[in-house]
């Protein structure tokens, strides 16, 4: 049962839906490759970011809790600026590069506590404690320098640093009036992530229903259908390929396998990306209504080896990430509404009248069961998410 709304609040889609639009900090990321040898500060940094997570939940206490009709054990983070001073105080003893490094290293560490718990509250994490398995360095603002296109990274204050010139990269022409945020660096390569201030808006939304084979849509008015035939047929073609690799290889050497596997995973990648990309710009500059599916793979997993296979063929999620991110750069908002609702055979859509702050239902569509799919969609308060995921919390540096 719904708590009701204290008198005089509105809820954060009635603020866009009166306002009309809401200014938000969209995000964009380019990654290049660099020859510098940074080894030692990954892996110094990759250390350290370990120990805090080990600290931290060697330090995290378990409270009872009834929720959802049941008891159930949650995890409270410490997060004192007492225990923090310690953990930093005790990181830099034998620390040599820029104490900043160390500062990052913590707030990364709380961000992916901060995510763990959030599925863990969902039921989707388990207790276990969170792992790194990629070795990387978030290098926040303080650590680094940015005029005129060229970028300064410190690595030991004073004595080494290592530079890059953005105007030699191809998207220098896209980037050079925006705002360089955090940049995260790897052993091959470095990613630097660009923002700017947008006003959001929600211009009649079009509903979307993902299948395997097509992506379908309906705004009120007209029907959409995107056929992703292709992309199935790339992720089919490719692994009757790796089965061919795999019967071949057997008495072979590790490293062949290794090498063929790896190819064909990066070739197969590159072209179903091509293709999503197209799809996605073509549907940038609208505003759109998504099933969140973030988790969909997990939940969804049964005993059959070949529905899975099936299942894990399907990229509508990382389709709609990709018209999420584009959409909000062009200003158009995306939402997110809650799959299960399946006895809601509607659709909202915001009325074109600016001074009108209620939505209207369209005209019903039955007869058609895919139409009737694509009308269950419709916009609910505590499902409303506005922003692109991943991105940094606002005035925080992870």
């Amino acid at each position: 049962m719904e708590k009701p709304m204290k008198e005089g609040s509105r809820s954060q889609y009635e603020k866009v839906l009166e306002d009309g639009r809401k200014s938000n900090k969209v995000y964009k990321a380019y990654s290049v490759e660099h020859e510098y040898n940074l080894d030692g500060l990954i892996s110094d940094y990759t250390l350290l970011l370990k120990a805090i997570i080990e600290e931290i939940w060697m330090k995290i206490r378990w409270k009872e809790k009834k929720a959802r009709g049941r008891m159930r054990i949650f995890p409270v983070i410490p997060t004192s600026n007492e225990f923090k001073r310690n953990i930093r105080n005790s990181a830099l003893k034998n620390w040599e590069y820029a104490s900043h490094y160390v500062d990052s290293a913590i707030n990364t560490a709380y961000s992916i506590f901060k995510s763990w718990r959030k599925r863990y509250r969902k039921g989707i994490a388990k207790r276990k404690k969170p792992e790194i398995k990629r070795a990387f360095v978030y290098v926040k603002t303080t650590l680094f320098s940015y005029k005129d296109g060229k970028v300064k990274i410190t690595i030991e204050p004073r004595k080494r640093h290592v530079e890059f010139d953005l105007k030699q990269y191809w998207f220098w022409d896209s980037v050079k009036n925006l705002n360089l945020g955090g940049i995260i660096l790897k052993k091959n390569s470095i990613t630097f992530t660009f923002w700017r201030m947008k006003e959001i808006h929600v211009v009649n939304p079009i509903g979307w229903d993902a299948n395997l084979l097509s992506f379908d849509g309906y705004d009120g008015k007209q029907h959409y259908k995107i056929s992703l035939k292709e992309v199935y047929t790339i992720h089919r073609a490719y692994e009757m390929k790796r089965r061919r690799i795999q019967e071949k290889t057997q008495k072979t050497k590790h490293k062949t396998y290794k090498r063929l596997m790896a190819k064909y995973k990066r070739r197969e990648r590159n072209r179903v990306n091509a293709l999503l990309h197209k799809i996605s710009k073509f549907l940038s500059n609208k505003s759109h209504i998504f099933e969140e599916l973030t988790y969909m793979k997990m939940k969804r997993k049964s005993k059959s080896r070949k529905k899975n296979r099936e299942l894990f063929k399907g990229d509508f999620i990382k389709l709609q990430m990709m018209i999420e991110y584009k959409a909000n750069w062009n200003g158009y908002c995306v939402i997110y509404v809650n799959p299960s609702n399946e006895d809601l055979l509607k659709m909202w859509v915001r009325r074109e009248d600016p001074n009108r702050s209620c939505i209207q239902m369209p005209e019903m569509c039955s007869g058609n069961k895919q139409t009737e799919e694509r009308i269950r969609e419709h916009i609910q308060e505590r499902t409303w998410h506005v922003g692109t995921r991943g991105c940094p919390e606002r005035g925080q540096d992870l």
